[in-house]
């Protein structure tokens, strides 16, 4: 008895059936693997900008308060 791994088949007729669903062909073409990569490259570049600006915001929001809590009282 030979051993078959039936989750990589199950996973196999997965990803074909939804192939034949959206009408991809079965080989992809040079030109859309290229835009896919660069579209995967500036979502990431994307997120990550957007992770920095947030984090800036937070950090300059905590020492707006801290100063605010520091100096409030004086007034």
């Amino acid at each position: 008895m030979m051993y078959s791994d039936e989750r990589r088949e199950r996973l196999q007729q997965l990803e074909a059936r939804a192939k034949r669903e959206l009408g991809m062909e079965s080989g992809e073409s040079a030109v859309d693997t290229d835009a896919a990569e660069s579209l995967i490259s500036f979502r990431r570049t994307t997120r990550r900008k957007d992770r920095s600006f947030v984090a800036g915001l937070a950090i300059a929001g905590l020492l707006l308060v801290f100063l605010l809590a520091c100096f409030l009282p004086w007034l």
